[in-house]
């Protein structure tokens, strides 16, 4: 048979097919970049443009300022209603006069702000410092939605397309409380934004949990007055694997590294607790990765409270993780047995994608946290496998595989400051990868 010049090998593996070519790759990045925005500037006692990339004359959405450094008010302004009609997060006033510090524009890349004689330290004095945090309205994400009350059960329709975490109410006809729905407290009781109230039992919302596509109100005064105008903001809950928002809870252990998981790293909460009031600690607390949210082992958090216009305080309460956030023992956010609700916005994180189709060998070197993606997988029966040399000498960056990966041991590997292999194979097209790490501390 060696001599035979017929013999042939079928479905033989064609050379160079799986061995030796290197695969493309693809930088881009993971988060809501042009959805959500924290920006920091300084007032210049005039008028202001502040550019973050975010359509708000195309899209619409709410725009929230504090100052950092002086006893100002927050302000809300949003699109629906339209620019000079703000809104003050820690007051019971309806819409605000234009004597007041004011969003002044909205425009396809951000939004403008003013300086009027009277309370002019809400969004634009001269040499105050402000943090401004931008929501565009988006399905999965952040939706506004006006109305005007009539004293009768009845539903609003809105546009999030999912499962609804949060809704701000505002009277904007009259000083009324700011009225709060979240998903972990039920639509039998509500919370108010302005003070440090506990979640009270009431029949805010008609005793029906919203759905995708409307939420349901009953005839109480605060939220449905006959002739009465109001505005409502509402966050989207999203578990998906590329959600960028979740609305949550956790309990309080009052023990360092009590952690809470998202699937993400976030880069704004809005923290309440839900079980007791009546002290600045149970505030609605907001902290954010632009003014100095880092890890547990950092000093520093920059936090600000919705219900108050104190200025900017410092706290090392909250750390963040690859996968959620972490805090310490006792304080603002972590008394034994609390229940603490929150909002959380997730961070804007660099991407590397694996072209499957054009390579079997793959070199990446980070420089900064990074979710891997694997694209155009090979179809369903066909096995396929791959490797990734991961260069992370340079810093041990958190690396976030795709939940499809089915990991050897059951747990993704964690990155280390070293170079390091990583084995893939699918045969599904890409339904699922089974992964494992191959080498590590490679010299």
């Amino acid at each position: 048979m060696a001599n035979d010049k017929s013999f042939k090998v079928k479905n033989g593996l064609l050379a160079g097919r799986y061995y030796g070519n290197n695969g493309t790759e693809t930088a881009g990045s993971n988060g809501p970049y042009g959805t959500f925005s924290t920006d920091l500037y300084t007032g210049n006692g005039s008028t202001q443009t502040i550019t973050n990339n975010i359509d708000l004359a195309g899209d619409g959405g709410l725009v929230w300022v504090k100052s950092r450094t002086s006893g100002a008010s927050h302000i809300l302004s949003d699109t629906e209603r339209g620019s000079n009609n703000g809104l003050a997060s820690d007051l019971t006033n309806g819409t605000l006069p234009s004597s007041y510090g004011q969003i002044s524009g909205f425009n396809s890349s951000g939004f403008s702000v003013n300086y009027p004689q009277l309370y002019a330290g809400e969004t634009n004095a001269s040499g105050d410092n402000y943090v401004a945090w931008t929501f565009k309205q988006a399905s999965n994400f952040f939706d506004v939605v006006t109305y005007t009350g009539n004293s009768t059960a009845r539903t609003i329709s809105h546009n999030l397309g999912t499962t609804v975490g949060t809704i701000f109410v505002k009277n904007l006809t009259d000083t009324d409380n700011w009225i709060v729905f979240h998903r972990s407290t039920g639509e039998t009781k509500y919370l108010e934004l302005d003070n440090t109230s506990i979640a009270n039992t009431y029949d805010m919302w008609d005793n029906t949990a919203p759905t995708s596509t409307e939420f349901s109100l009953s005839s109480y005064q605060k939220v449905n007055e006959t002739g009465h105008n109001y505005v409502a903001y509402l966050f989207a809950h999203d578990t998906s694997d590329d959600g960028y928002i979740q609305c949550g809870s956790y309990t309080g252990n009052n023990t360092t590294g009590n952690s809470v998981t998202l699937g993400w790293e976030p880069s704004w909460l809005l923290i309440k607790n839900a079980t007791t009031g009546g002290t600045n600690d149970d505030g609605w607390w907001i902290v954010d990765k632009v003014r100095g949210l880092t890890d547990l082992a950092s000093t520093g958090d920059k936090t600000l409270q919705a219900n108050t216009s104190a200025v900017e305080d410092t706290y090392s309460r909250i750390g963040t993780t690859s996968t959620g956030f972490e805090l310490t023992n006792g304080g603002e956010f972590n008394q034994s047995g609390d229940t603490y609700i929150y909002i959380a916005i997730r961070a804007v994180v660099q991407t590397q994608t694996l072209d499957l189709s054009t390579g079997h060998t793959f070199s990446i070197t980070p420089t900064e946290a990074l979710d891997i993606l694997f694209s155009n997988p090979p179809a369903s029966g066909t096995a396929t496998g791959f490797s990734v040399e991961v260069n992370n000498s340079a810093g041990g960056y958190a690396l976030t595989w795709p939940s499809s990966v089915k990991w050897d041991l059951g747990t993704a590997p964690t990155a280390t400051a070293s170079k390091e292999v990583y084995t893939f194979i699918t045969t599904d097209g890409g339904t699922t990868y089974y992964g494992k790490k191959a080498a590590g501390d490679i010299a």
